[in-house]
C-alpha cells in the first residue's frame, strides 16, 4: 500500500517549507539545509542544479544528483559521477540547490530565454 502522509497537509498551507521542517526527521533536514522545495507551478529547474528526491510515502531521501536533462515529464540526474538515472517528478518531493558554474552560463541563458 502506497500512502502519502503529507499530501493533504501540503494542500492546506501556502508555506510548504515550514510543513517539511515540522514533519521531516533531523537527519534529512541536515541534508536539506539550504535547499528549496520545488513546486512545478512556481519554480523552474535548470541543468546543473543539484536535487534531492524524497519518497512521498517514507519521507526519506532516495536520490541525490545533478540534473543533466529536464522536461516536464521526467528528469535525468547524474548520481555520484558514475551513472545516470531518470526519475518522474510526480513520485517525489523534490528539493533543489542552484549550481551556477562558468561553463553552465550558456545553458542557463538558453533556459532563461525559453521562459520568456
Amino acid at each position: 500500500m502506497n500512502t502519502k502522509p503529507l499530501e493533504g497537509i501540503l494542500d492546506c498551507y501556502t508555506d510548504k517549507n515550514s510543513v517539511f521542517l515540522y514533519y521531516l526527521n533531523d537527519k534529512v533536514l541536515r541534508l536539506l539545509d539550504g535547499c528549496i522545495y520545488y513546486e512545478n507551478t512556481i519554480d523552474q529547474l535548470y541543468v546543473y542544479d543539484k536535487i534531492y528526491c524524497i519518497d512521498k510515502s517514507t519521507l526519506k531521501v532516495v536520490h541525490i544528483g545533478q540534473i543533466t536533462y529536464y522536461s516536464k515529464n521526467d528528469i535525468t540526474i547524474k548520481k555520484k559521477s558514475k551513472y545516470f538515472m531518470r526519475i518522474i517528478p510526480e513520485d517525489y518531493y523534490i528539493f533543489y540547490k542552484r549550481k551556477l558554474k562558468k561553463n553552465s552560463k550558456k545553458d542557463f541563458m538558453i533556459s532563461l530565454l525559453k521562459l520568456l
